[in-house]
């Protein structure tokens, strides 16, 4: 993964550099040849506001494949 190029939105504002990266290795899938996954977290300045958000993660691993995923969550 090429950090640098690590995109993180939070409806359409970019946060990527207020997100938290935590790398975890997993040596359990494989014997032998560690698996290495990041949780990306990004905690709020203040509480959302009621309604639905739109979270966008663009991530290029070392190899320049893109990887895009993007998710909508509702506040109450």
């Amino acid at each position: 993964m090429d950090l640098s190029k690590l995109q993180f939105t939070l409806d359409g504002q970019d946060l990527t550099d207020k997100m938290k990266i935590k790398s975890v290795i997993d040596t359990s899938a494989k014997p032998g040849v560690p698996f290495e996954t990041l949780d990306i977290s990004y905690t709020p300045e203040q509480p959302l506001a009621p309604g639905p958000h739109t979270v966008y993660v663009k991530a290029v691993d070392t190899d320049d494949k893109v990887r895009r995923r993007t998710w909508t969550f509702q506040i109450q």
